[in-house]
């Protein structure tokens, strides 16, 4: 009896130890290239993003309390640049996305930049994406998250793609990737010690 209440508490205490492990895989605030424009307050129509490629239209780069905009870190990108026409951005690199497994890709608009409504997608491609649309006043200090697991094995980039074209757009300020996979810790011992007290009890048993 006391062999099979020790195998039911290590039964427990095993079904107990399962845990997340939350991982980030990308975490980008545009720190880098603001390092470089510390001399101007913008730089319109920027190209040259470290870890995205603007595949369509323009952004431009804001450094911290340029124009009087809040940006939440060093500086932000409107994601409508100078040029009429919204930018589409996607990361430079691929990103390997396991069955099973819960991502979260959420981005930091940390001000505003516009007399009316933004919109704007985002996503893996060709894997998920959402759509958001905000009044002017209510894109401050905002964070959006688009959560979801991985089917199948598969791999893609990131995308951000603004809809607009009168120059002022959404201001993002930080994007983030990240993974959160359940664990387990020592399954197979856990295993094996429950299959040896159960036969310790079956060998007892028989002495008796």
């Amino acid at each position: 009896m006391r062999l099979f209440t020790s195998a039911c508490v290590m039964a427990t205490l095993l079904a107990g130890a399962a845990s997340a492990t939350t991982t980030t895989l990308f975490d980008d605030d545009f720190a880098a290239e603001v390092a470089d424009a510390t001399s101007t307050l913008s730089i319109v129509n920027f190209a040259g993003l470290q870890n995205w490629n603007v595949t369509d239209g323009t952004v431009d780069l804001f450094t911290a309390g340029g124009f009087g905009l809040p940006c939440g870190s060093a500086g932000c990108l409107d994601l409508d640049g100078s040029s009429s026409n919204a930018g589409r951005l996607e990361t430079t690199s691929q990103f390997s996305f396991m069955a099973g497994t819960t991502y979260a890709l959420s981005l930091d608009f940390s001000g505003r930049n516009s007399s009316g409504e933004e919109s704007l997608s985002f996503g893996v491609v060709g894997l998920i994406s959402d759509a958001l649309t905000f009044l002017s006043q209510d894109i401050t200090d905002v964070t959006e998250t688009l959560t979801f697991t991985a089917l199948t094995d598969t791999t893609g980039s990131l995308f951000i793609d603004h809809d607009g074209g009168d120059n002022f757009g959404m201001l993002l300020d930080r994007v983030t990737l990240t993974a959160t996979t359940a664990t387990v810790p020592l399954p197979a011992a856990g295993w094996l010690l429950l299959a040896g007290l159960g036969g310790l009890g079956v060998a007892r048993k028989r002495r008796s």
